[in-house]
């Protein structure tokens, strides 16, 4: 019996470290970072950007445009009318340049942290 709390134990107290260690890579801030790189380097182009570029592009685009729409039918962010896709994902750049501890962090983190500062919703 003394067995099977000691482990139930270790588990608790190791549990969300084994859980940090095991996100995929595809799914940390570094890696929705260098795809909106991707995408912005693509709307910067006076070309249409580098072929090596579409893919990642398309990851960012499709990620922040869900959570995105998710967050703004929940009223939790309120983005003005005229706020594009393109400057939501320079603001999560900029937000992750300033925060690089969001990079080994869930991509998740990183961008809602960028979107509740630049879109909050009015007090009711």
């Amino acid at each position: 019996m003394r067995r099977i709390f000691a482990f139930a134990a270790f588990l608790m107290l190791t549990g969300p470290l084994l859980a940090a260690q095991t996100t995929p890579p595809k799914e940390l801030g570094s890696s929705l970072y260098r795809n909106c790189k991707a995408d912005i380097r693509n709307m910067d182009s006076p070309v249409g950007g580098e072929h090596v570029d579409l893919d990642p592009a398309m990851d960012c685009l499709n990620y922040v445009a869900g959570f995105v729409d998710a967050f703004v039918i929940s009223h939790q962010i309120c983005p003005s009318s005229d706020a594009s896709l393109g400057t939501t994902i320079r603001i999560y750049v900029t937000h992750m340049d300033k925060y690089p501890k969001l990079f080994d962090e869930d991509r998740a983190q990183g961008l809602w942290g960028a979107l509740i500062t630049a879109y909050p919703c009015p007090a009711n």
